[in-house]
């Protein structure tokens, strides 16, 4: 089948993942979006940064709670109508949260945007594997590169409508501008000259210089737009069900239909459990890398000064957004079980350059956080697309594995936080042992599943198993 040909046939999935696609932009652009704001936010509700800066924690514990009752609701309502009221829910709500004065109010919105993040968080993922089956993987993967996407795109929506808070932008504080008026300087007078330079005249921000709130407003309105045409794939959906189930009652599907091998209970939950863990050293490691690696670069004896200690964390995203670029034309060439455990061996050699001289040797620090963020790119999208080999994955079983990816974010990020300060060298050894546990739970699941679970039987067994049975003598 030609490109032409594949696209004229696939156009309505492509269409509907397209969708998925900005909807997890989104998501990786809001996680961007509330931190970055904090400062004007601050201005703007005229409270203090510590009160100000629980908007991350609302929106993620919005998240958690959203991502939780979301594996409820695939027994009530259908996936796409989910998608699109989750859409325009969190559109809607974050797009007004930053025009309220009242911090309280604000709060309460970015609560509800994160519940709403939570929800179709766990429906994009559960999504891509139902619309491409077995295939799912290498769109899971570009689903998961669009995250990152999202990341990188958003800072620069929002930089135009942010106050200058730097010291290159002539600012002595977070909300005051600071200058000296060259005219009642005495430049030949040398006591005139040092009081310019110890006197300042200071210009404070009031409410009505915050600009921040267009931002949320335009990352709102792509969110909440885009509800509309997964309203209009619910309908299209609605009806085609009917005529299906018609036809299946007929016998005139030509569509090949998974039916899995009956297996326990309780060998599921075990698979599901490891990619659980999976997800919590994943997300853990990214947000270590993402929130600690700066300080870590700064205070371990390596010490890279802050401008140069910042690109640490953004090559590792570089590396771990967009080698997907080059991993999925590779599968096309190489089979994907080799492809993934050439990554776990890529893991393991930046374990190796990591631990421990990456704290006092920039070169192994360079190498070692671009060999981690190559490695763990494609990894967990393969591990938890390959479950659906082997029984359909629910939206309980994504929950669960999403969720415990954020409680991994949370506990890593504590612990070493502890310790960033005074023992720098010990964030190369935790981040390292994250590292080599994820290899080795990554070799396992593949092994497990294989040993446990049969394939998924095609349409031509189960009818031939059915005309068997339909055939055999009655008494």
């Amino acid at each position: 089948m030609n490109l032409c040909e594949y696209l004229r046939v696939n156009r309505y999935k492509i269409f509907k993942t397209i969708l998925t696609y900005i909807t997890f932009a989104g998501l990786g652009g809001v996680n961007t979006l509330v931190g970055s704001s904090l400062l004007d936010i601050k201005t703007y509700v005229q409270r203090s940064f510590e009160a100000t800066s629980r908007l991350v924690q609302a929106r993620s514990l919005g998240y958690v709670v959203g991502a939780t009752v979301a594996g409820f609701f695939e027994k009530y309502f259908d996936d796409y109508l989910v998608l699109s009221a989750s859409n325009l829910l969190a559109g809607v709500f974050l797009a007004l949260a930053p025009w309220f004065r009242s911090l309280e109010t604000v709060l309460v919105f970015i609560f509800i945007a994160g519940f709403a993040l939570g929800v179709f968080d766990i429906y994009c993922n559960v999504i891509i594997l139902r619309i491409w089956g077995k295939n799912g993987v290498n769109w899971l993967q570009v689903l998961h590169m669009f995250f990152g996407v999202g990341a990188l795109i958003v800072p620069i929506i929002t930089r135009p409508f942010l106050l200058p808070n730097t010291e290159s932008d002539g600012l002595s504080n977070d909300n005051a501008v600071t200058t000296t008026s060259p005219e009642t300087i005495d430049f030949t007078n040398i006591t005139d000259i040092i009081s310019a330079i110890n006197t300042t005249t200071t210009i404070t921000y009031t409410p009505d210089d915050v600009k921040v709130q267009y931002a949320f407003l335009i990352v709102g309105m792509v969110l909440a737009v885009v509800a509309i045409p997964y309203f209009f794939c619910y309908l299209h959906d609605r009806k085609q069900k009917s005529k299906d189930e018609e036809n299946r009652e007929n016998g005139e599907t030509g569509e090949e239909i998974p039916q899995f091998v009956q297996t326990s209970t309780l060998k599921k939950v075990l698979a599901v459990i490891i990619t659980a863990a999976l997800a919590n050293f994943c997300f853990g490691t990214e947000a270590v890398v993402g929130n600690l690696s700066t300080s870590f670069a700064v205070k371990a004896d390596v010490h890279m000064d802050k401008q140069n200690a910042v690109l640490v964390a953004t090559v590792f995203w570089t590396m771990f957004s967009f080698y997907r670029c080059i991993f999925i034309p590779l599968t096309l060439v190489i089979k994907e079980s080799k492809l993934f455990y050439m990554n776990l061996l890529i893991i393991v050699a930046g374990v190796v350059t990591l631990v421990p001289y990456a704290a006092s040797k920039e070169l192994f620090t360079w190498i070692s956080f671009t060999l981690l963020g190559i490695g763990y790119s494609p990894v967990f999208s393969i591990s938890y697309g390959s479950l659906g080999h082997y029984f359909p994955v629910t939206n309980a079983m994504t929950s669960f594995i999403f969720v415990n990816g954020v409680i991994g974010e949370t506990i890593h990020t504590t612990v070493l936080s502890r310790f960033i300060a005074t023992k720098p060298v010990l964030f190369t050894y935790y981040l390292g042992g994250m590292g080599i546990i994820y290899v080795m739970l990554s070799f396992l699941l593949p092994l497990y599943c294989r040993k446990v679970f049969k394939g998924p039987k095609k349409r031509d067994e189960t009818v031939n198993e059915s005309n068997e049975m339909r055939d055999l003598p009655k008494y």
